[in-house]
């Protein structure tokens, strides 16, 4: 009172019928002129309004600071600073963190490894303290994600609003934070179960009690050619040729919830064309509702492959190659009857009990784990082998053999041929081709077109060219002269036109020596009358011929002289008298004409006068 009045106070107050309302009181002190106290007065103010403002207003707070404390939402305060000065329990939940952990801790700490539902870092400017802050206005349900601690990622969904003084500066924001990380998985799922459905190349069909499509997808009506629209609404009936009004209930009886059953069937299309489909059924339910759930696959295609893999095992079987599929540690786990037939055998699973180790004589059994190798490095071998028959006699293979999987296992494809009268032949080819080489005669092959395919070692060794330069060049290579002897272009059209030719033709050697030759050509046919090469076969007469040219020469050297000399002259056969020529000289002396002497003996020419 010193101070001439009391602070304010509250007391209660009783009024007349009783009842008790609060009042806010202040008194005042009057003095006397010796500043003693002479009396008090006071103003008293009726404060129920107040009080029971207040009283609202703590009900509010309470209930607030319990919708915060203990509400169902994870709450945070964040002051100016963008840091966390508030967490409730509910936070721990959302946030994987203690409240005492929480609180300190930045709204953009690293710790929090802020990304957005894509995985990609957050701008910060796109945070909602930031927005907040820059907006003053709240924000609403902004989703990113964060990481615990112990790394599990969550997704969570803030809403804020600011919390700001008498002069609108922000002092705070309450946010409101809620896990969503199970929402968001279930709707990418459900939004994954909705593209797969969509998308899904087999037609989907849901159908009620009533037989009633309810739904289907894009695939349906891609195979039906009907708008998804057209299809829901019809019967099953409608869509499948093979089930009727009268069969259709029978799927809601014979299926459980936990089972299904697959089987073939035919569906309708929108022009009235059928098409198969191996379709899956199952029951389920939804909403209390039970449902018939059809997955149909369009399989035209497929069986149309199993009639081509049927015509192919018809094929395989009919084929006359042995076809074997075995794994490298050579047990059968397939061969057509070829190969039976070649390997004596008649039960198929006698053959495939025995080993390819078994079947292999002993030198090729010795090369199969590098065949095996090269085959597991290269993707393929093709190599010659002998096999066993069951009666013990062994005959030759030429085998393509294949790396492949069978079963999901590693195995080999191998396709044999059986070569024996092949190799008869190729010992036959090498005893023809060992006498060729041992013949004098120059023999070549060409094809049609005179492009020479094999020479004989006499060839070679008369010509002086290798096998290799003759080899695929033109029978021009030979060289010609067309005044003493045929050209090769004319001996190759005369020899295609009436399938031989014989004559003589000039050749040259590789260092330029002339040759001459008697050859002979023929048109080599196979067993259709085809014609398939041409053969020349040579001999040299080069030496003939000079002898023959000498004797000439010297035959008409001896002619000159014998007829133009001035002695008579006369060539008898000393045997038996016969004159064999005469010159003009002894015509002359003898009186008769060289012709009549030619025809005449010596003996006739002593003893018979001229008139005789």
């Amino acid at each position: 009172m010193e101070q001439g009045y009391s602070g304010l106070y509250e007391k209660e107050y009783i009024r007349k019928d009783g009842a008790v309302f609060p009042v806010e009181l202040r008194s005042y002190v009057v003095r006397r002129d010796d500043g003693a106290i002479d009396y008090l007065w006071g103003i008293a103010r009726d404060i129920s309004e107040r009080k029971r403002a207040e009283e609202a207003l703590r009900k509010e707070r309470d209930l607030s600071n319990r919708i915060i404390s203990d509400g169902p939402l994870a709450i945070t305060i964040v002051d100016g600073n963008g840091s966390i000065v508030f967490a409730n329990r509910q936070a721990e939940d959302v946030l994987g963190l203690k409240c005492s952990e929480i609180a300190g801790r930045a709204y953009n700490a690293p710790a929090w490894h802020i990304t957005n539902l894509d995985g990609e870092p957050y701008p910060d400017e796109d945070l909602p303290f930031r927005k907040i802050m820059a907006t003053g206005k709240a924000v609403h349900t902004i989703q990113h994600a964060i990481l615990w601690p112990d790394g599990t990622r969550k997704i969570l969904s803030i809403s804020g609003a600011p919390l700001k003084d008498k002069n609108g500066r922000i002092e705070r924001i309450v946010f409101a934070i809620e896990d969503i990380t199970e929402r968001k998985q279930t709707e990418r799922v459900l939004k994954q179960h909705s593209h797969v459905l969509e998308h899904s190349p087999n037609a989907v069909y849901v159908s009620d009690e009533q037989g009633r499509l309810v739904y289907c997808n894009a695939a349906a009506s891609m195979q039906t050619g009907y708008a998804c629209d057209e299809i829901i609404g019809r019967t099953v009936w409608e869509i499948d040729a093979d089930v009727s009004e009268t069969k259709y209930p029978s799927f809601f009886t014979d299926l459980s919830l936990t089972h299904s059953i697959t089987l073939r069937t035919r569906h309708r299309r929108a022009d009235g064309s059928f098409f198969p489909v191996e379709i899956s059924l199952s029951k389920m339910e939804h909403e209390g509702t039970a449902l018939l759930c059809g997955i149909a696959r369009d399989i035209t295609e497929q069986i149309a492959r199993e009639e081509r893999i049927a015509l192919l095992g018809r094929m395989l079987d009919a084929a006359p190659a042995s076809i074997t599929i075995h794994d490298t540690d050579g047990r059968f786990a397939y061969a057509n009857q070829a190969t039976l037939t070649l390997h004596g055998y008649s039960d198929m699973s006698e053959f495939l009990s025995v080993n390819l180790h078994d079947l292999d004589v002993p030198e090729s059994e010795a090369l199969m784990a590098e065949r095996f190798r090269k085959i597991a490095e290269e993707g393929e071998a093709r190599f010659e082998v002998a096999h066993f028959r069951k009666d013990g006699s062994s005959f030759p293979l030429e085998v393509l053999a294949k790396k492949i999987e069978w079963n999901r296992r590693p195995a080999v494809l191998s396709i044999a041929t059986d070569i024996t009268e092949r190799k008869k032949a190729e010992t036959q080819l090498r005893l023809h081709s060992l006498v060729l080489n041992q013949i004098e005669d120059r023999v070549t092959l060409t094809n049609l077109d005179g492009i020479i395919t094999y020479v004989n070692e006499a060839e070679i060794r008369s010509l002086g060219y290798t096998r290799e330069e003759l080899i695929g060049s033109s029978t021009a290579k030979y060289g010609e002269d067309p005044k003493r002897g045929a050209r090769q272009r004319e001996i190759l059209e005369e020899t295609l036109r009436n399938g031989h030719w014989r004559g003589e033709v000039v050749n040259y050697t590789a260092d330029g020596r002339e040759m001459i030759l008697d050859c002979r050509t023929m048109v080599v046919v196979d067993e259709r009358g085809e014609k398939i090469a041409l053969c020349g076969v040579s001999t040299d007469i080069t030496e003939r011929k000079k002898a023959e040219e000498a004797l000439l020469e010297s035959e008409t050297k001896f002619y000159d002289l014998f007829h133009k000399h001035a002695a008579v002259k006369l060539i008898i056969d000393p045997d038996t008298g016969n004159i064999m020529d005469a010159n003009e000289a002894a015509a002359h002396f003898y009186g008769w004409s060289v012709e009549k002497l030619r025809q005449m003996r010596i003996q006739e020419i002593n003893t018979l006068s001229p008139e005789q």
